[in-house]
């Protein structure tokens, strides 16, 4: 991790803000080992059941279907191996996981910073400063850049969206900066 005046820089798995961290969290009795198992889990509910879903016709679902992807993604030893199982949602529809990924991430990590002292202790400290993600690899969560590149240091640099980095700056927002409640629709 790389902290400047104005950026956090995260990119390991095993730092607080990474959605592969082991800080599992609950949510209406299902729990979930990493932000990287929610995402992936809430991904499958979009498209099996629809983005109008709830955690209750996941449950009903998950009643009558014992063996199915959603308790597979629960069970994933690993974020690695939960993003894997989420990698074979079907059916999958791009534009509609595309509408509704960032909130799931949001509330995801809500829950995940709300539920983890380490987490909420960490988060608490940065202020407003922009979170990124240092993901060399992915242009769609991270930035494209490296932390150890110096051109990172400047956003003009960045050729990746910074979702993830994005939805951490929702989540200081709502839970440290302008604390508000936070209702999750799901």
């Amino acid at each position: 991790m790389l902290i400047t005046e104005n950026f956090v820089f995260f990119y390991d798995k095993s730092e607080v803000y990474s959605q592969q961290s082991k800080h599992g969290f609950t949510y209406k009795g299902f729990k979930f080992k990493s932000a990287e198992h929610w995402m992936m889990f809430h991904k499958a509910r979009i498209m099996i059941l629809g983005a109008s879903s709830t955690m209750k016709d996941v449950f009903e679902f998950m009643r009558m279907h014992p063996k199915c992807l959603f308790r597979k993604i629960l069970d994933a030893k690993t974020p690695q191996a939960a993003k894997m199982l989420g990698r074979d949602v079907k059916p999958y529809l791009e534009k509609v996981w595309k509408e509704n990924r960032e909130d799931v991430v949001f509330y995801g990590n809500v829950l995940k910073f709300q539920q983890n002292k380490v987490c909420s202790e960490s988060m608490a400290t940065v202020g407003t400063k922009q979170f990124v993600e240092a993901a060399k690899n992915d242009l769609n969560w991270g930035v494209g850049l490296d932390e150890k590149n110096p051109k990172i240091l400047n956003p003009k640099n960045w050729v990746g969206l910074n979702l993830l980095g994005k939805q951490l700056d929702r989540v200081n927002e709502v839970l440290f900066i302008n604390p508000v409640s936070v209702e999750i629709p799901y």
